[in-house]
């Protein structure tokens, strides 16, 4: 436990957020995310699914269907020591399992920048071109 502000402590608490999308052309049947054990929960946009017990003591979120380019998010909250990683087992639907892509999420460049950065990356480039050019010249002369 950490102290907080006034110098008592609190417990831990952790949160962590699963995107999940149908980026196919056809909808997902019985979608199922696996949990060694679920915390609290919180689906957006409002779906209708349901949770499923497993022989193993885990749990799944079942989503009965999801309809292509839909883009759903669930919010976990949690106490320590559970920790994002010990938490989701598995994705996978009727159709078999899903691809995981983790993300990082960071600052978009604006254009006028990214334009800038390049411009002086080329630039740069055709000076040392050139300086190697001069160089080769300036020895076999």
């Amino acid at each position: 436990m950490e102290p907080d502000a006034d110098g008592k402590s609190g417990p831990i608490v952790n949160t962590h957020s699963l995107v999940l999308r149908n980026s196919g052309n056809k909808s997902a049947q019985n979608v199922r995310l696996g949990h060694h054990f679920l915390p609290n929960v919180n689906i957006y946009p409002d779906i209708t699914y349901h949770v499923e017990p497993l022989p193993g003591g885990d749990k799944e979120i079942v989503i009965p269907t999801l309809v292509p380019k839909k883009e759903i998010t669930i919010n976990y909250l949690y106490f320590a020591p559970a920790t994002w990683d010990r938490i989701n087992t598995h994705i996978e639907s009727d159709s078999g399992p899903a691809k995981r892509v983790n993300v990082l999420l960071q600052p978009l460049v604006k254009p006028w920048l990214r334009i800038t950065i390049w411009t002086f990356l080329i630039l740069g480039l055709v000076a040392v071109v050139c300086l190697l050019f001069e160089v080769i010249r300036w020895f076999t002369i």
